[in-house]
């Protein structure tokens, strides 16, 4: 990525990483809709640079395939899985995390020039342990 920084839709950005477990995933309902701000950008779990919304973490649609593992081992409904990634990201529930909202507050206190990229890290139903060193 650093030779071909001309092709990153924010080139310059501040780089955030958003990692954590369910909540950091998205697992609180989103109420009503949130527009993107133009100034904050997310790495999608399909590998492509979009505008920053919820829910950062669309695991339906991660090209790894670690993530739907990580769901059937809990439990999850394999068919239910495929049906939801086969509606894309306009079919993902309305579910939320932290990082638009935090992206936003940041923003607030950034020249206004300046964008925000995050890099969601999220994942549910794992221990603390695993956000550790080594």
């Amino acid at each position: 990525m650093a030779e071909n920084r001309s092709t990153l839709p924010c080139p310059g950005a501040d780089l955030w990483i958003m990692a954590g477990q369910s909540n950091m995933q998205g697992c609180g309902y989103l109420q009503h809709p949130i527009a993107p701000d133009p100034r904050v950008w997310s790495f999608g779990m399909d590998y492509q640079w979009g505008p920053a919304r919820p829910p950062l973490h669309d695991i339906y649609c991660a090209a790894d395939p670690v993530h739907r593992e990580l769901m059937l081992g809990v439990g999850a409904d394999a068919q239910a899985l495929a049906r939801r990634a086969a509606r894309g990201r306009a079919g993902t529930d309305p579910m939320c995390g932290p990082g638009v909202f935090f992206a936003r507050t940041l923003l607030k206190h950034l020249p206004a020039d300046r964008s925000i990229a995050l890099l969601p890290f999220g994942s549910g139903h794992q221990a603390h342990a695993a956000f550790g060193r080594g």
